[in-house]
């Protein structure tokens, strides 16, 4: 039985994989706006850049936290 099951999801996995690719990169996502992610990311590139950060609120960040005292 193991390799019945086994040889058909051989000859699914190429079907899969193309499901897949479709469903992940050719669809419209609606987290997206209704964009696919290729037309997404490139009205990202052509979008213009962040602006820089207010130099009286500087972004800081901590590699090491101060470890949390328990009450």
């Amino acid at each position: 039985m193991s390799r019945t099951f086994s040889a058909i999801n051989n000859q699914r996995r190429p079907l899969l994989g193309n499901f897949w690719s479709s469903y992940n990169h050719i669809r419209p996502h609606s987290s997206l706006g209704g964009l696919t992610p290729a037309e997404f990311a490139a009205q990202k590139k052509s979008s213009t850049p962040m602006a820089p950060l207010d130099p009286a609120h500087p972004f800081t960040c901590s590699l090491n936290p101060k470890p949390r005292t328990s009450t």
